[in-house]
């Protein structure tokens, strides 16, 4: 029996997707007889998330330990009222004299609650230390404690890209100053923990070239839960008139244009193939960034594109059931990325049309007929495609494609072969 703690800023009862991927496998390391202590940040507390129930068997052991973050709550979200502008900018500016590197980065200040308890539990015994990030900047000063536990192993989960993220957590609005102590801490992370763990080959590579240790990289995706369907009871998926497209995830601004290609060649369709386009219906469930209302407002598309805000994950399970087809918005510098939808798609068996620049997730889904890529250029024809296979009723997924390998349950006991080791 190994003694893992579990450091991860975001859990539940957060509700954010940060969460979702330790609840999963903390939930089948305990299962599997290990000793699991999760610490936490206390953000969301009073939330509920859609992964409670992954983590009762934890809370009912008191094997779950939510600490202070430390970070400023007025920098949440941004501030509509005057005075909440000004305590924003004031927030803001504490931040940036304080913190060293990106001060968007929410766990800059964790670690003053975080450490004196890691060092108590790895007294107490605890012999492997998973950190994972996003948030990042923590994992910068964890290695400064790694030199005390010698016989401890610390593992470096990684979700995301840090220092090259080109869409999120602010880097990209940082000073070349402040972008260079990103690019240092992350170097040091990639050169002192044990081991490195990413969820894509491809950043695996680029953290693998920024290390300059023994440190050992490994790939361990995210996947699917067999339990989330297991347990849950679909309605029968009826016959339509329409070709049914669903998304079940966020619209964020860095693939807005990708998003209006895919708009414009709509459009195109409507004018070059009335009735294949007159056959298609677009579903979204989820957050949008503002710039994306104007398409749903669109009079041409109003009965097309159909965004409905956010729906419990129980509805999302049911929408991804009654899809013809289900749709990934990757960005440029992520047009490798399979997110958690990726897997709750495959889970369900359903097709995928990936719309991004050529890369390596729409090369995939082609490759192993599981899907459609459709780039800039030629969205239109992929609509025809997808209609012409529709009225054959040819969008059936592969009976051989065998997607055990992206079960948590299976990754875990992958991830749990490098702790043993």
């Amino acid at each position: 029996m190994k003694k893992i703690l579990i450091l991860t800023y975001t859990f539940p009862p957060s509700p954010s997707i940060g969460g979702r991927r330790w609840a999963k496998f903390a939930k089948y390391m305990d299962r599997a007889g290990h000793d699991i202590c999760v610490l936490a940040s206390d953000i969301g507390r009073g939330q509920k998330s859609p992964w409670q129930s992954d983590i009762q068997s934890l809370l009912k052991k008191e094997k779950v330990v939510y600490l202070k973050n430390g970070y400023p709550n007025v920098l949440d979200s941004y501030p509509e009222g005057v005075v909440d502008k000004l305590k924003y900018r004031l927030a803001i500016l504490k931040v940036k004299k304080e913190v060293r590197g990106n001060y968007y980065d929410r766990s800059s200040y964790w670690q003053k609650s975080l450490f004196p308890k890691l060092r108590k539990k790895l007294e107490e015994g605890y012999d492997t230390v998973i950190a994972t990030g996003a948030p990042f900047q923590y994992l910068y000063y964890l290695t400064e404690l790694i030199p005390d536990f010698p016989n401890v192993k610390f593992i470096a989960d990684i979700r995301d890209p840090w220092a090259n993220n080109k869409t999120a957590y602010g880097f990209e609005t940082l000073s070349d100053e402040r972008k260079k102590e990103v690019l240092h801490f992350e170097q040091q992370v990639m050169s002192k923990f044990n081991h490195v763990v990413t969820v894509y080959d491809e950043t695996t590579s680029y953290f693998k070239n920024r290390s300059l240790g023994k440190t050992a990289f490994h790939t361990v995706s995210n996947g699917y839960d067999s339990e989330d369907f297991s347990s849950h009871q679909f309605i029968e998926k009826k016959k339509s008139d329409h070709l049914r497209f669903v998304l079940t995830g966020s619209l964020y601004d860095p693939a807005l244009h990708i998003f209006r290609s895919f708009v414009d060649e709509l459009k195109e369709l409507s004018v070059s193939h009335p009735n294949v386009f007159k056959s298609l219906r677009f579903d979204f469930y989820g957050r949008k960034n503002t710039n994306y209302a104007p398409f749903f407002d669109d009079p041409l598309l109003k009965d097309t594109l159909y965004h409905h805000g956010m729906v419990s994950i129980e509805e999302v399970y049911q929408n991804i059931n009654e899809a013809d087809i289900c749709l990934l918005f990757l960005t440029d510098d992520m047009n490798y990325s399979k997110s958690t939808k990726f897997f709750e798609y495959i889970a369900q068996r359903r097709k995928i049309a990936v719309f991004s620049t050529p890369g390596e997730t729409g090369k995939e889904v082609t490759q192993q007929k599981i899907g459609y890529a459709m780039s800039p250029g030629n969205i239109q024809e992929g609509f025809i495609k997808i209609h012409s296979d529709w009225t054959k009723d040819n969008l059936s997924f592969p009976t051989d494609f065998d997607s055990s390998h992206f079960e948590v349950a299976d990754l875990t006991k992958r991830y749990l072969a490098l702790i043993e080791e």
